[in-house]
């Protein structure tokens, strides 16, 4: 983010840029974790609910659609506003979540699949982040005003929506399925009464 402040929103003071990016960071990430709680909670019927996978989904959509704006704008406030709504909604993502996860495994095992989880969300997301943003940086040479990097970057998130997609999909058709043995039971049962 710092880099593309300087460079592509030409934000020359350092000072500038430090604050700016502290305001965003530190405001949404945690007042969409806060808030993703309770949505999921208050709304969708807490983390066990049949329907708690439609938070996260909605979420993810709001990031997907939110990412290009940090970079269509040459304006920094509108650039860093669309970027604290991309940030909120990401953040949005993980209770619902962690929730899921936590409640899909054992109690004995929460712990660990606490930690596996968190490992991934780092192994995959903020470990290569920096590292894919240098090496597109690198191959694209500034073009579009070094807006590359950062468009391929915020675009990843699609990939979470489309596993939010697929995961959703699949739980609609099992719960489906699950439905439909159920009546065929009772009407069995009926019948044989």
């Amino acid at each position: 983010i710092n880099y593309y402040l300087e460079n592509s929103l030409y934000i020359e003071k350092k000072e500038v840029r430090l604050y700016l990016f502290a305001a965003v960071v530190a405001t949404s990430p945690i007042l969409g974790i806060v808030l993703g709680g309770v949505i999921v909670k208050a709304i969708f019927g807490g983390y066990e609910h049949k329907n708690a996978i439609l938070a996260p989904l909605i979420f993810a959509l709001m990031v997907t659609l939110t990412a290009n704006f940090v970079v269509i704008s040459s304006s920094v406030v509108i650039s860093l506003i669309a970027l604290w709504i991309y940030l909120f909604f990401g953040s949005m993502t993980l209770p619902g979540l962690n929730g899921m996860v936590l409640c899909s495994v054992a109690k004995e095992f929460s712990g660990n699949a606490s930690a596996l989880s968190t490992f991934m969300y780092n192994v995959f997301g903020k470990f290569p982040a920096p590292n894919v943003y240098g090496f597109i940086k690198e191959k694209t040479q500034g073009m579009f005003n070094g807006k590359v990097p950062m468009v391929v970057l915020l675009n990843a998130a699609v990939f979470g929506l489309i596993a939010l997609v697929v995961e959703a999909l699949r739980g609609y058709k099992k719960e489906n399925k699950t439905e439909d043995n159920n009546r065929l039971n009772e009407e069995r049962e009926q019948i044989i009464n």
